[in-house]
């Protein structure tokens, strides 16, 4: 990766983290579309995940896809 991929990347990786903790903090659901992606519990577990670095789930990958954020380039190896 070139260094303003990398950029792009991390700006990317902060501003799903930054989502996802202000939807934990008010315990909401995960909305795109009009449609529920996640539940507080999903998203609790999600960014567990994130901090310890494990692979995401099917469902959360599709969930993320489906907001927009590229997986593989966010998390690569996960």
């Amino acid at each position: 990766m070139t260094e303003p991929d990398a950029d792009l990347y991390a700006y990317q990786r902060d501003e799903l983290l930054s989502r996802l903790q202000k939807l934990f903090d008010d315990h909401a659901p995960w909305v795109v579309h009009g449609r529920a992606l996640l539940d507080p519990d999903d998203i609790a577990r999600l960014r567990q995940k994130i901090r310890q670095g494990y692979g995401f789930s099917r469902r959360e990958r599709t969930a993320l896809t489906e907001a927009g954020f590229h997986v593989d380039a966010l998390f690569p190896g996960r």
